[in-house]
């Protein structure tokens, strides 16, 4: 019954979404039909697009069409290039996945290791939260500038931009791309980690541990770790959606074809059907990846089964 609600809950909330993404854009969109034809259309040219496209329709009569098409997949087409949206959107999605999900991972465990340093030996701890600290307060476009600068440009290691040839070639083509995000983003998921990990060692179970002569390795693995995977996978993935927008910048700036890159495009031509559809895919994405936390705390924490 509460899983009912909660998939009913969702629809609603993706309902809303999709009404404030398509009345908004209808609003700040301007005319698409003169976006497509230019100012000096003339005017049968103007109307019969209008009529082809639906656009002299009621405005809640293309609302509802909107959403016909959303229930059978349909994304429209691109203003820029008049392909089909859908069609492009799985064209870059590779690309993306390519680069998003070893980004996840990597970020994950090496955040989750250095975490672990600083509550093993101490000495360190000072030196790593202040790393990762100043790794916060460094704006990630200084990790792109110098990355690019030094070790694609001056040094010629990594290439400067693009994502083409073999399996192997892609992967050196992102692998520069990828440590400028783990470095990004680890120093604020450090802490975090740190926070959480520190909050489980206080618990009575732990000091029993120890009182028991168990070394601090079986005692973290053992013990703190899986009590404290739970919330460790629900803090990371509700970092997902923001981790796709990490990697949209980085798409553009290293012209990795994906749909970071394919959104800058469509901002830059104000496309605004591929902006529109964007928009309605990190808002799927954030539900979804919400659904998936909850169902993390679900088989990692018994005790929340009574819950749902």
């Amino acid at each position: 019954m509460r899983v009912g609600r909660r998939l009913l809950l969702d629809s609603f909330i993706l309902f809303s979404v999709a009404c404030s993404i398509f009345f908004l854009f209808s609003k700040i969109g301007g005319d698409p039909v003169i976006q497509m034809l230019g100012t000096h259309a003339s005017a049968a040219q103007i109307t019969m697009l209008r009529h082809q496209y639906g656009f002299d329709q009621p405005l809640h009569i293309q609302f509802f069409h909107f959403l016909a098409d959303l229930v059978h997949g349909h994304l429209g087409s691109s203003f820029a290039t008049h392909q089909p949206i859908a069609g492009m959107f799985l064209d870059a999605l590779y690309p993306t996945v390519f680069l998003g999900l070893p980004a996840f991972f990597i970020s994950f465990l090496v955040s989750l290791a250095v975490a672990f340093a600083c509550l093993r030996w101490q000495q360190f701890d000072r030196v790593l939260r202040f790393l990762s600290s100043l790794g916060i307060s460094v704006p990630a476009l200084v990790y792109i500038l110098l990355g690019q600068y030094i070790f694609a440009y001056r040094l010629g290691i990594f290439p400067v931009s693009g994502f083409y040839g073999s399996i192997l070639h892609k992967v050196w083509c992102i692998t520069l791309p990828l440590i400028i995000y783990v470095l990004v983003s680890v120093g604020f998921q450090v802490q975090v980690m740190r926070s959480l990990l520190l909050q489980e060692m206080k618990q009575e179970y732990v000091l029993v541990a120890y009182a028991r002569g168990l070394s601090h390795m079986r005692v973290f693995f053992r013990h703190i770790l899986p009590n404290a995977l739970a919330p460790l996978l629900v803090y990371a993935l509700s970092e997902l959606p923001s981790l796709f927008l990490g990697v949209f910048l980085l798409e553009s700036f290293f012209a990795i074809p994906g749909l970071g890159l394919l959104m800058v495009d469509a901002i830059n031509s104000s496309d605004f059907p591929v902006i529109r559809a964007m928009t309605l895919f990190v808002a799927i994405l954030t539900i979804l990846c919400n659904e998936i936390a909850d169902v993390a705390i679900f088989v990692c924490d018994p005790r929340t089964r009574s819950s749902l």
